[in-house]
């Protein structure tokens, strides 16, 4: 049996990813890295490493890389001076520096250069460098860039959606394809990676873009709502290309051959 261990106690998908994990037979066990870094890493054969500083208002910048990057580089090195093992890192799709594009389909592919725009997506980079720089055969490194994670519960972006849901009697309708994925799917696809050691960049996505005004409908359904989609205002926000509307309506996703291969490719 394999003994994983998952940084991030109180975060999300650390807690989410513990449990399907043991469901599925595993030893696994979360833990927080804020004050210290475990004593015993010797004792795991994967460090899922979930723990990030995604917002800060103290510190500035230097928090992300505080946090995001320099943390990270110890945890991996003390890892692999213990004897190593399968290292994944939970990184992001904000590498790319892309808040897609209102009216058109903006893709990433393997021909799309990481160039994040913010500090967070910066970090992020600089800690999957750090990374890759102390992979051999026996520090296998295994690196999520997931878009935005959804699901029950889920904080962040999906919570606005779901706040906006719960109160709004009308929204804008503007046609969007964005990549998403839910937490289930995300977890599968660690333990794959877990359960095959593998090791390389990894996109996922949901199997489907989803659309933002569409989203904001359904969750309003399942909360026996009823909330109008207005193509007036979706005209009128279209109308205002700046950086948040982009955010929620702009179409953004990872080609599907681009995403699908990853997951499709074993380890070798």
């Amino acid at each position: 049996m394999k003994n994983i261990l998952i940084t991030g106690e109180t975060g999300y998908i650390a807690r989410k990813l513990r449990r399907r994990l043991v469901e599925e037979g595993l030893d696994a066990e979360c833990v927080s890295i804020r004050d210290k870094l475990p004593a015993n890493l010797c004792e795991y054969d994967t460090v899922v490493h979930c723990a990030a500083m995604v917002h800060t208002r103290r510190g500035g910048e230097a928090e992300f890389y505080r946090v995001n990057t320099d943390l990270t580089r110890r945890l991996a090195l003390a890892f692999k001076r213990s004897g190593g093992g399968q290292f994944i890192f939970m990184s992001t799709m904000a590498v790319y520096g892309k808040t897609g594009s209102l009216g058109r389909r903006e893709v990433i592919d393997e021909n799309t250069p990481a160039r994040p725009s913010g500090g967070y997506g910066r970090s992020k980079l600089l800690a999957e460098q750090a990374l890759l720089v102390l992979e051999d055969d026996s520090f296998r490194v295994a690196i999520l860039r997931p878009p935005i994670v959804y699901g029950k519960g889920c904080p962040g972006n999906f919570r606005t959606l779901e706040r906006v849901a719960r109160i709004a009697p009308i929204f804008p309708y503007v046609y969007n394809e964005r990549s998403m994925l839910h937490i289930d799917r995300l977890c599968c696809i660690i333990y794959t990676i877990i359960n095959e050691n593998r090791r390389g960049v990894f996109h996922p996505q949901d199997s489907r873009y989803h659309c933002t005004s569409k989203i904001v409908r359904k969750l309003a359904l399942e909360r026996g709502r009823r909330l109008m989609l207005s193509r007036t205002l979706g005209k009128l926000v279209s109308l205002i290309d700046v950086g948040a509307t982009r955010k929620a309506f702009g179409s953004l996703v990872y080609g599907r051959d681009f995403s699908d291969r990853d997951i499709r490719r074993r380890s070798v």
